[in-house]
């Protein structure tokens, strides 16, 4: 008599999978993966090192002071016999010491009247069909408005070496090396 055990890449869940941070602040991600035994987890970072500042214990992956250099995407890989799962966490670093502000304007509305399979990227396992679907919308554009409200800052503006608001606030959390070539 055989028996036999499906062999399926392990599930994975991320908490919390996006992040808005100050610099300087202690992060953590947790990764944690259900399915077939054993499974082992490693963290990456998309697009780079990972940074200096973080140290990864098992599936929680962590930043000790974090610095805006750190921000991006970070990717948990999960493997076992059935195969490899990725989940993408993302952190985003706010250097901004202004205050937290909204502002009232035209609000855009996205609606789906119908989500077909083949619309889905099943090797994206950031969220599953019981949980509902992660969109990610690419090349937003989007405007800075400074604290006093009489500038609306252009998205090519920002961190462009000259002051467009009153007080410079357009400028600031820039870092100039990584945009000028040198």
């Amino acid at each position: 008599m055989y028996t036999c055990s499906p062999t399926v890449p392990p599930r994975v869940s991320l908490e919390p999978a996006r992040q808005v941070v100050r610099p300087g602040e202690v992060v953590r991600i947790r990764c944690s993966a259900t399915g077939l035994q054993p499974i082992t987890i490693e963290w990456n970072k998309d697009q780079g090192r990972m940074p200096a500042s973080v140290i990864i214990n098992g599936g929680e992956l962590t930043f000790r002071g974090i610095a805006t250099t750190d921000a991006g995407r970070y990717i948990c890989v999960a493997r076992n016999r059935g195969g490899i799962t990725r989940a993408v966490a993302e952190v985003l670093v706010n250097a901004n010491k202004g205050s937290q502000s909204t502002f009232s304007g035209i609000t855009e509305g996205l609606y789906f009247d119908d989500l077909e399979d083949g619309d889905v990227d099943e090797d994206d396992s950031s969220s599953t069909p019981d949980e509902g679907y992660f969109l990610q919308v690419e090349e937003v554009m989007c405007k800075f408005i400074c604290h006093n409200r009489s500038i609306c800052i252009a998205p090519l503006e920002m961190c462009d070496g000259t002051p467009d608001c009153p007080d410079g606030e357009d400028e600031e959390g820039c870092y100039f090396d990584s945009l000028n070539p040198s």
